[in-house]
């Protein structure tokens, strides 16, 4: 799950989720699912709806796994979601008609931020297929008592994509040079900060085969995010996987942002201008490619990003260091900040107020989340003139999380003096070709 930085109205979902707005790990694609005897031979067949197919139907008992099949066609591509009780965390799994191979599975959406489940895969050559619902303490073989709650309700769809849709978007062959890109259809959230959105479902044609998107940003585009799902049996289902996506800004055609999607690394952030072009590109597939070398994008433009830093100079030291707005929620205090270093000389500081006995979680991404920056480092003081009560630098796959959590770099501050405390943010490494020098955080104070 994601402990989004972001301001995004109700804040209280951010204390639900353990990665900052940024970077999406591999443990959104829990490959620890045990696979126990499938049932698939006995599934109920789903309801058809104008093309579409959908089951309702609830874990009860606690603990029971639901099957239903549902027909497909050759190289047909399928949305696959569910809508369930707060009650439950769903995991879906999709297999061949006779149960024997897993073809993919899902937990959580990390395009939505939310613990329904959502699977975009294409079908090669089957005629029907199957499809796995349980709740995740069951899929990892917990205690089915874990779950809480009354109401253990959920639906499930099945829609087969129709490219002609605003926002859905197939892989239009040439687009390997930054010339012949690809111009995507977006659509638009009802929410007000998420402004356009757009979904890619591609496949890569040839172990060179390179995928150029265009895309513009609306009026009022502060950032933007992509996310590109992980594959295999525990993820979307396809065969070989992005070695590289790039963020390329059009007017120079720089390279802004870089990630390793082969490596884990799922999400890049980036600050954007308003009414602007930039190119999304895929590249380097893994070998071999496998018989289904699809994979998915989502594309996502925001008019709200973390609070800035507005002075490069001044905050440079302790006494210019600036100071965030702060977002109480129960018994956490949050500071969403973000900016950019300039270079090795560059530092950025920030103040927060902290109580002796709390605890300071910080989630940072910079390098995690497509940044030029390569050793991205911060520094929690109490007093600037004595030495950081914790220093830490950011790692590629993980971003850097101090916190009780299981992606963890390093536990939590904990705090033993009252009143004002400086994180200082800094680097010395930085990519020759990657020139975005963006990062931001999440400064979370822990009352006890």
């Amino acid at each position: 799950m994601s402990f989004k930085k972001i301001q995004i109205y109700i804040l209280v979902f951010l204390f639900y989720y353990t990665l900052s707005y940024g970077g999406i790990n591999d443990s959104i694609f829990k490959s620890g699912f045990e696979i126990e005897e499938v049932m698939c031979p006995l599934a109920t067949p789903m309801t058809e709806n104008n093309g579409n197919y959908e089951a309702f139907g609830a874990i009860e008992p606690i603990g029971e796994i639901d099957y239903y099949t549902f027909p497909v066609s050759n190289d047909q591509w399928l949305y696959i979601s569910s809508d369930s009780a707060i009650s439950l965390d769903t995991v879906v799994s999709l297999y061949s008609e006779d149960g024997t191979e897993l073809l993919a599975q899902n937990d959580n959406n990390i395009i939505t931020f939310n613990q329904d489940s959502l699977l975009i895969y294409k079908n090669i050559n089957e005629v029907n297929l199957c499809l796995k619902v349980q709740d995740v303490s069951t899929a990892n073989i917990q205690s089915p008592q874990q779950i809480n709650g009354s109401d253990f309700d959920y639906a499930v769809q099945v829609i087969p994509l129709d490219f002609s849709f605003d926002g859905m978007n197939e892989d239009i062959e040439p687009n390997d040079m930054l010339a012949t890109a690809q111009t995507l259809s977006t659509f638009v959230y009802d929410q007000i900060e998420f402004q356009e959105n757009a979904y890619v479902m591609s496949e890569f044609q040839s172990g060179s085969d390179v995928d150029n998107y265009l895309v513009s940003t609306p009026l009022n585009s502060v950032s933007a995010r992509i996310v590109i799902p992980g594959n295999g049996v525990h993820g979307y289902g396809g065969t070989t996987q992005a070695q590289q996506l790039d963020i390329i800004e059009a007017s120079s055609s720089n390279v802004l942002a870089r990630i390793n999607p082969s490596i884990g690394v799922r999400e890049i952030w980036l600050p954007v201008q308003q009414s602007s072009d930039y190119y999304i590109q895929t590249s380097q597939p893994q070998i071999p490619r496998g018989d289904n070398p699809s994979y998915t994008l989502f594309w996502q433009t925001l008019s709200q990003q973390n609070q800035q830093e507005t002075n490069n100079v001044a905050n440079n030291n302790s006494a210019g260091a600036e100071t965030p707005s702060s977002f109480p929620n129960g018994i956490y205090t949050s500071y969403f900040i973000g900016g950019t270093l300039a270079g090795a000389i560059d530092t950025d500081w920030w103040r927060f107020n902290a109580n002796a006995g709390d605890i300071v979680n910080l989630y940072c991404d910079s390098w995690h989340t497509g940044s030029g920056v390569r050793n991205f480092t911060a520094q929690i003081y109490f007093n600037p003139m004595n030495p950081a009560l914790q220093t830490g630098t950011e790692s590629q796959t993980a971003g850097l999380v101090w916190a009780n959590t299981t992606n963890a770099t390093a536990p939590p501050v904990n705090i033993t003096n009252s009143g004002v405390h400086y994180l200082m943010i800094h680097a010395s490494l930085f990519a020759n070709d990657v020139v975005g020098r963006h990062y931001q955080c999440g400064i979370h104070v822990q009352s006890p």
